[in-house]
């Protein structure tokens, strides 16, 4: 199990090609830092991702999100898996879809799984309620996965993890990591990549598999620490 602080793009174009049999992971949504929530019927932000401010033009965000799949497609294996978490942006009257820039990179989008969080809160009064996210299952060649059918492709996990439990502003349940274990073809030696690993979720639900191993990316060195805390690991 290894974890490095550093920038993702860098880290990747230091790795073998064809090394990583699954990633998992959920990149900054580029929202300018404005992570929020509703005390006592009043909005109240709360800031950012520390050292990434999470605020690029919408055109530079949608170059670094396609270098970065770009990468991943070379870093994962042949018959690997990338499971990326992400939502609709809406901003100046526009839903952008990350569709945009995952239909720009090299991989095949083999399906959309809707992500219904249950708890989100209207802050725009213009528009429905977002309640879900997007959990994007892409390949570069005809993988499968365990009894599929048995599943549809809406999952509803409630977030019960909150900023003051994690010291992140956006983890995802591990429950939602555990359901994506459940459909992946057991093999030995296997590795799972999270290159925006935030407090390191992924990297606890790792860590109770037995033949899994975890590689953790992070560039901010506080969540780094949070991170080896939480999985349990020492220096």
């Amino acid at each position: 199990m290894k974890i490095i602080c550093g920038d993702t793009i860098e880290e990747f174009k230091k790795m073998p090609d064809n090394s990583i049999d699954l990633i998992i992971t959920s990149p900054p949504y580029n929202l300018g830092g404005d992570f929020h929530t509703m005390s006592k019927g009043k909005r109240i932000t709360y800031g950012d991702y520390g050292t990434c401010k999470d605020n690029l033009s919408q055109s530079d965000y949608e170059e670094w999100q396609t270098q970065f799949l770009d990468l991943a497609y070379h870093k994962i294996k042949e018959n690997g898996n990338v499971f990326y978490n992400h939502k609709n942006r809406l901003a100046n009257f526009e839903c952008i879809s990350p569709l945009k820039w995952i239909f720009r990179s090299c991989f095949t989008l083999r399906q959309e799984i809707i992500w219904d969080t249950t708890n989100e809160i209207a802050f725009d009064k213009r528009r429905l309620t977002p309640c879900h996210e997007k959990i994007f299952w892409l390949s570069k060649s005809k993988t499968f996965l365990n009894n599929a059918a048995a599943l549809s492709d809406c999952w509803v996990f409630r977030n019960k993890l909150k900023r003051k439990d994690t010291g992140h502003p956006a983890t995802f349940p591990i429950e939602l990591v555990e359901r994506i274990f459940s459909l992946i073809p057991k093999k030995s030696n296997m590795l799972v990549c999270d290159p925006f690993m935030g407090s390191g979720t992924v990297g606890i639900a790792c860590s109770r598999r037995i033949g899994v191993d975890f590689l953790g990316i992070e560039i901010n060195e506080d969540y780094v620490k949070i991170a080896k805390e939480r999985i349990g690991m020492h220096e």
